[in-house]
């Protein structure tokens, strides 16, 4: 079957490269050649290494141009918005993969979607290097674009880069913004940098199929280092051995039942060590009045200043309070009506790798809205990151019915402006006043994007 469909796509001069980045395989377009690529770490290197132009486009938005043989003429495919906005200067040698990886998620960071200028880059990276700092500045942040004057084509100079503009703004790379981003990179909790959980999984095979043991979750209560931990099964193969775990307050060795005393058994992981790790039990009743556990008298007493409520009273300050509200005029992107509660993040989303599209929940490990759903929420953000893969992720939280109700942003790319048209939710941005400081979490927001206004009701005076 696939045999065939290469030919018959071939028949129809379509050329079938299966990659994500055809640079290397053959399609390499020459300099000023317009195109639509959609894989964000080849958007990236089109712009920047080969000098061809495109935006980081979405399934749809390539699938039209490869039947129309057009694509819309803006974004990077505009001179004027090619040139630099920001200046990194280096303050040390960024010479292996890894130097050139951190450095890429590093500006990624810090300069979200802009195109950035850099200095001091010293001996010139090949072009693999290039690559490799490009798909990091592109996953952090979303950069489409980069300058390295006097290596890349577009560019001889930081003059030329920046095209007679005026500079946005100035980051420093050394020695210590280097090593941050390496922690940063390295550890799994974003404030702490401990581990709170870990998850143990050991299964041993018996020669008749049976008795296969599994370790469940084990909550680390005194929040330090994942536990060790190591499996053994004794020669004869008859049955398998206990799992052994090593913990820091224990200096041995310790078997389940060992275990289960200095892990109680809790409702989120392995309910009861009874049943040696082969499945998970009922969680057992205990005694109630053990000590350790919070339990309510058996009856309630009334205080003598107590006194009734005064409902009338209450109930006169509530129609005297007038409720606050705001109206936003912005540019319509997506027609239509919607409104509920909002829900703000300062961050960028990620679309592929960064949320749930079955459950509408934001997954990325280091986002501030980790584990929030918007599905149903007024979604504001100042826009989107990553692969270009965004407006399908939230074409399939349409599909799942998770999407958010609308959706208020303040940075216009390809990868929002497809995705919100392909989620089919109300859509606006370029609003008169910065939604992101204006909007908080719990405001409940009518969007009107049919007249282009955004109104607030803030929720101290719902």
């Amino acid at each position: 079957m696939q045999r065939a469909n290469e030919k018959y796509l071939g028949r129809r001069g379509v050329n079938m490269f299966a990659t994500c980045t055809p640079y290397q395989v053959g399609n390499v377009p020459v300099k000023g050649e317009h195109c639509a690529w959609m894989e964000s770490s080849a958007v990236i290197y089109c712009n920047s290494v080969l000098g061809a132009r495109t935006n980081v486009e979405g399934k749809e938005s390539t699938g039209a141009a490869a039947l129309t043989g057009r694509i819309p003429y803006w974004g990077f495919h505009i001179t004027e918005n090619r040139r630099g906005t920001h200046l990194v200067e280096l303050d040390i040698e960024v010479d292996d993969m890894m130097d050139w990886g951190l450095l890429g998620y590093y500006i990624g960071e810090v300069i979200g979607e802009e195109i950035p200028v850099l200095k001091g880059t010293g001996r010139q990276p090949d072009l693999i290097k290039l690559k490799h700092f490009g798909a990091a500045a592109a996953s952090s942040g979303g950069v489409e674009m980069y300058h390295i004057p006097g290596i890349t084509p577009e560019a001889d100079s930081i003059e030329e880069a920046f095209g007679g503009r005026k500079v946005k703004g100035t980051f420093r790379y050394g020695a210590k913004e280097r090593r941050e981003t390496y922690e940063k990179l390295q550890r799994l909790d974003r404030k702490e940098g401990r581990f709170h959980h870990a998850r143990l999984s050991a299964q041993f095979d018996r020669p008749d199929g049976a008795d296969r043991p599994h370790a469940g979750e084990q909550e680390d209560p005194f929040g330090r280092a994942a536990l060790g931990a190591y499996a053994a099964r004794d020669q004869t193969g008859r049955r398998a051995q206990r799992l052994y775990r090593r913990h820091p307050r224990c200096r041995r060795c310790c078997h389940e039942r060992h275990l289960s005393r200095h892990f109680p058994p809790s409702a989120g992981g392995n309910q009861g060590h009874r049943h040696g790790f082969r499945q998970a039990g009922a969680l057992p009743a205990g005694d109630n009045r053990r000590t350790g556990l919070v339990r309510l008298g058996q009856r309630l007493r009334r205080c003598r200043l107590d006194r009734p409520v005064e409902r009338e009273g209450l109930m006169d300050i509530a129609t005297e309070a007038k409720p606050e509200t705001i109206e936003l005029k912005g540019r319509k992107v997506v027609a239509g009506r919607a409104e509920g509660e909002a829900l703000v993040t300062t961050e960028t989303i990620s679309g592929w790798g960064g949320i749930n599209e079955r459950t509408g929940t934001v997954i990325e490990r280091r986002h501030e809205m980790r584990g929030v759903s918007f599905a149903g929420k007024i979604l504001v953000f100042p826009g989107a990151k990553g692969s270009s893969g965004w407006s399908a992720y939230f074409h399939m939280t349409r599909l799942n019915g998770v999407q958010p109700a609308a959706m208020i942003f303040t940075r216009m790319t390809t990868k929002i402006a497809l995705g919100a048209v392909v989620t089919r939710v109300p859509a606006i941005t370029e609003l008169d006043q910065d939604p992101l400081s204006v909007i908080e979490t719990g405001d409940w927001v009518v969007v009107n994007a049919d007249a282009g206004t955004v109104t607030v009701t803030k929720k101290s005076r719902r």
